[in-house]
Parts: C-alpha cells; structure tokens; sequence
C-alpha cells in the first residue's frame, strides 16, 4: 500500500498485514495514526483504500443528541419566557412609579447632568431687552420685559437677574429677578418680566440687566 505523508510528502510502501486493527474515530471513521519517520508528524490514514476488517459503522447517538437539544430548548424557552415577564413588570412598575414622581425624576435628571457638565458650562444670554415707564396711581413704575437664552449644549442653571437703572450714568436703584425657570437647557428661549416702583422718573434713563 503507498501512503504519502500530507506534510512533507515523503512516500512509504506499507503492507496491510503489517498494520494492527483499525481503530474507529466518530470524526475520521476507520483507520489508523501514523507518524512520519522524515518530519516527525503524526497523520491519519484512513482505511478506505484496504480490506475493512469490521463491518460495524461507527455512529454518534443522535436520538440522544436531539433529546438533549430539545431539553435545552424547553429550559431555554421557560428561562426566555420567566425573564420576559420579570422585565416587563419592573418597566411597569418604573413607569407607573416614573409617572406619578415625573417632576422627581426631571430634577434628578437635570441635577445630575448640570453636575456633569459643570465644568464645561458657559455664559447664557439676554435678548430683547425692553422698559416701559408709567404712572398709575401717583406711583412711577418701571417694567422690564426680556428673554434668557442657552445657545450652548449644556444645562446651565437660572440664579436670577440684577436689574440696575442708571440716570447720566449715575446707578440710582436696583433689584433682583427670580425667573420662573430653574434650568435651561440647550436651545431654549426663556420669558421674563418684572415690575418695580420708582421713586421719580429718571432723566436720561439707562437700564442694565444681567445674569447672575
């Protein structure tokens, strides 16, 4: 029988009587392990090219296996199934509890990401700053109209307004805004207004708002 070695493709002349039994692998079949005397490398050789010796097949238990695969199914399938409805009730659980405490979570929210982003935080800005002056009941008052915006992609938080009132540059009252907002977050445009009494009417009136 002429057997090459696959690795270094050395020829060897064997007799068939010379080699034991074949032994069976569930893999490979029949045949036997040889080892080649030039490189050293062990090879199987099949025996398909020689007489069989034994006529019994070689077979994994496959009804075995297909039980065993559809046991693991079944596990699999109650395992799938019992954590579908554990996740499903905690997200209801979450968004009832989420529905009733919305305004707790919105601030834990916002909290969190100001802390966050505290470090990156930039100024907001004011636009459309308007006054007013009127007299109503012997009484001079000042309104002050106006918008905060967050042009950033940040959270930044609302402390107030200082409101000053200048006459020929000379600063003659002032007083402090609390807008409804708390927060602003990115992109938004905030109203804010505000009235307050004077003592007289200002010649060359200036006014001054700022963030705080």
């Amino acid at each position: 029988m002429k057997v090459t070695c696959p690795y270094c493709n050395c020829h060897y002349d064997i007799r068939p009587e010379i080699l034991k039994e074949p032994i069976g692998n569930v893999k490979l079949g029949f045949g036997w392990w040889l080892r080649c005397y030039k490189c050293q490398k062990k090879f199987w050789l099949s025996n398909t090219k020689v007489a069989q010796l034994t006529a019994t097949p070689i077979k994994a238990n496959r009804t075995r296996q297909v039980k065993n695969i559809s046991k693991l199914k079944i596990n699999l399938k109650k395992k799938s199934n019992k954590t579908f409805y554990i996740i499903s009730s905690i997200i209801v659980i979450i968004s009832l509890f989420g529905y009733y405490k919305r305004d707790v979570f919105k601030n834990i929210v916002v909290n969190r990401i100001s802390s966050i982003t505290k470090s990156t935080i930039t100024s907001l800005q004011l636009a459309n700053i308007a006054y007013r002056l009127e007299t109503v009941d012997n009484q001079n008052k000042i309104y002050i109209t106006g918008f905060i915006l967050n042009n950033t992609a940040t959270i930044i938080p609302i402390n107030g307004l200082k409101v000053v009132i200048y006459s020929n540059g000379k600063e003659m009252t002032s007083w402090k805004i609390n807008p409804d907002a708390k927060n602003a977050i990115p992109g938004d445009k905030i109203f804010f207004s505000s009235e307050q009494v004077i003592d007289k009417i200002y010649p060359n009136i200036q006014v001054g708002v700022s963030i705080l």
